[in-house]
């Protein structure tokens, strides 16, 4: 969270930007006017389904959860709203979904990362900010080595890169803190699992990060409003052919012109859902390719805050890299006695791997062991587990050694003019994001607009 979007600003995969189909043949509709299926009510999803519904398609929205929003998911459980997925607006120049948060006249509030961000080491030692820097410049030199000497097609891991040119990142806590926070939890994925050339290659909005005190699910009412959403109903099979699609579900089987798969990449990687014919050789390629990580995120209250007030991030630097690096302080945007953290690299999966009462209590340790002190009893708390979802089957894509930009255009084309598979992973310019998928449901629903005026 601490570092520039990315330096080379890469827009791969245009011709998936521009909503490409295979060649199709002539469209005939289902009912007097183009039907659609809309498989998950996730951001893109629901963004897919707008764009659709605005356009004069007869839409249906299948969900599997019990409620929408995807990945996207506040609660409302303790004193103030807290986010157990995305949290972030990433950028708020040109971001679509800060249009959509100005759009639904939800408050913003901006995280400043560069001068209210405290980083303590175990024991409640602050962290000098002139050791912050000269970790953060050693890692970026790295970087910037690995960016000069690496050719495209080097089917490299960041932790085999980063231990050819300097192994005490994989081993320093300081270093360690610095490179799992910038790159690890931006990917969702420990270092080994990610490519070393390609993971800094995508792109992002000018602008800071903003969070969304009331509750970021303020811009799914305006997406939503309308539509025919159908909770509790999984999709076990989607088949296509010349007529149309027909979409298989626990309460039913329902047909219709065109169908949009928005279901995360974890899975489509499971399997849960069958096509039939099966997927071209080309997305089955991508899908195994492409990598899908997770981060673990909690939220715990207190009765009243025992941290210090005005920072608006602590970082911790643990001796187990990835151990929460990162956590947010609500004190200062909502006036509540709560912090939500998470946990990333190799110990999001220990973390997952925890019952929530194991979970519970090593975040109290390791609270009590960045501010040095006891820490009392909560009075709230809450953790996520996006690894175990069946609904999602992690946090977000990830650019896996041996996968390129290619492989996630190659997801983003349709399927003989009648199925379109969208989501983050869909895009790499903005993958992994909320935005991301955001446009990748435009994208899908444009592209069938322009299907349906063709036939």
């Amino acid at each position: 969270m601490w570092r520039d979007v990315s330096r080379r600003n890469l827009m791969a995969g245009a011709a998936a930007l521009l909503g490409g189909t295979l060649a199709s043949p002539a469209i005939g509709f289902v009912t007097g006017r183009p039907r659609v299926i809309v498989i998950g009510a996730g951001i893109s999803g629901l963004a897919a389904a707008r764009h659709l519904a605005d356009a004069g398609c007869e839409v249906i929205v299948l969900e599997g959860r019990d409620r929408i929003g995807g990945r996207l998911h506040t609660l409302r459980t303790l004193s103030s709203p807290v986010e157990l997925g995305a949290n972030w607006i990433h950028g708020t120049k040109g971001n679509p979904i800060a249009a959509l948060a100005r759009a639904a006249g939800a408050k913003t509030t901006v995280t400043d990362f560069d001068e209210r961000t405290a980083v303590f080491y175990p024991g409640g030692k602050a962290v000098p900010d002139r050791d912050l820097a000269r970790a953060e410049a050693r890692y970026h030199r790295v970087l910037e080595e690995i960016d000069e000497t690496l050719e495209s097609n080097a089917d490299v891991s960041l932790a085999t890169a980063l231990a050819a040119r300097d192994p005490a990142i994989l081993t320093d806590p300081l270093l360690g803190l610095v490179m799992t926070d910038e790159t690890e939890g931006d990917q969702g994925a420990p270092a080994d699992r990610i490519s070393a050339y390609w993971f800094d290659e995508d792109g992002g909005f000018d602008g800071p990060d903003v969070v969304l005190p009331g509750g970021y699910d303020a811009i799914l009412a305006p997406l939503a409003r309308g539509l025919d959403i159908r909770l509790a109903t999984p999709v076990e099979s989607i088949a296509r052919n010349a007529a149309g699609v027909s979409v298989a579900t626990v309460r039913g089987v329902l047909k219709a012109d065109f169908a949009v798969c928005s279901v995360p990449l974890g899975v489509l990687k499971s399997g849960r859902i069958g096509f039939d014919p099966p997927l071209p050789a080309a997305h089955q390629t991508a899908i195994a390719r492409i990598g899908f990580g997770t981060v673990a995120r909690v939220a715990i209250e207190f009765p009243q805050a025992f941290w210090p007030k005005e920072p608006h991030v602590f970082g911790f630097v643990a001796a187990q890299r990835g151990r929460w690096p990162l956590i947010l302080n609500h004190t200062p945007i909502s006036g509540h006695a709560i912090l939500t953290a998470i946990a990333t690299g190799p110990y999001a999966e220990v973390a997952d791997a925890m019952t929530p009462a194991a979970l519970k209590a090593d975040f109290l340790d390791a609270l009590g062991a960045l501010f040095g002190r006891k820490v009392p009893e909560p009075r709230g708390f809450l953790a996520s587990n996006w690894s175990r979802d069946a609904f999602a089957g992690g946090a977000y894509s990830v650019i896996a050694p041996g996968s390129t930009p290619d492989d996630f255009a190659a997801l983003a084309q349709g399927i003989d003019g009648r199925v379109f598979l969208t989501g983050e992973h869909t895009g790499f310019a903005h993958h992994a994001t909320v935005h991301g998928a955001f446009l990748s449901g435009q994208r899908s629903a444009g592209a069938i607009v322009a299907l349906a005026k063709r036939g």
